[in-house]
């Protein structure tokens, strides 16, 4: 399977990124714009070369050291725009502090998708950063979501290196910190240089 990328950067981020507030308890995350402004020289050459704009940074933060599966969303990722949830295809993922995280992608076998109902998501990180559901909004499966979901890849993150990432299929994230709460950054473009994960995956080789 194809659903993400280790890259290999000498430094991706400049220290700026380590001195923004965390987010805000009930959300989780928070969404950082004018990206560029965090990442370094050397990534922003290369970035340019690969003609990608550098949008905006998702900043996560959870208040446990470890997610197991049973706490882990099942979700994909969507952002508002035109009237409409559109699919971020993709972002390039870090963890900013030592962690060890478990990313997996899924095929839905047969669960409903559930879009956000923008009426309520009013504050802005949930435009930016939204994600569908599976069954009904915050289901998470529990113990063994082989019942509804068929996994595809599965890939364990070290925390050294950025990975690119498939935000557009059914995916969740395990993790173990090694300090008190997990902090992780999403780079996230604008999405009209690529019209497609795979489109994206053949293009990021760094």
């Amino acid at each position: 399977m194809n659903n993400f990328r280790f890259l290999n950067f000498n430094n991706i981020l400049n220290k700026k990124i380590y001195n923004e507030p965390p987010p805000r308890v009930f959300c989780g995350y928070k969404i950082v714009e004018n990206a560029s402004q965090y990442l370094t020289e050397e990534a922003l050459d290369i970035f340019s070369d690969l003609k990608m704009e550098p949008y905006v940074f998702v900043l996560f933060q959870s208040k446990r050291t470890n997610r197991e599966m049973k706490d882990s969303l099942i979700h994909s990722d969507v952002y508002y725009e035109d009237g409409q949830w559109k699919d971020w295809h993709y972002g390039i993922n870090l963890e900013l502090y030592p962690a060890t995280s478990y990313f997996y992608w899924w095929d839905n076998k047969n669960v409903e998708k559930v879009y956000p109902d923008i009426r309520t998501h009013k504050i802005p990180e949930y435009y930016y950063l939204n994600g569908v559901h599976y069954g009904k909004e915050r289901n998470t499966f529990y113990e063994d979501p082989s019942k509804n979901f068929n996994l595809l890849e599965m890939t364990e993150i070290d925390g050294t290196r950025p990975i690119l990432v498939r935000t557009d299929i059914p995916h969740s994230i395990n993790y173990k910190a090694k300090q008190v709460k997990r902090v992780a950054a999403s780079l996230r473009f604008k999405q009209n240089r690529f019209s497609s994960w795979q489109e994206a995956y053949e293009t990021i080789k760094i």
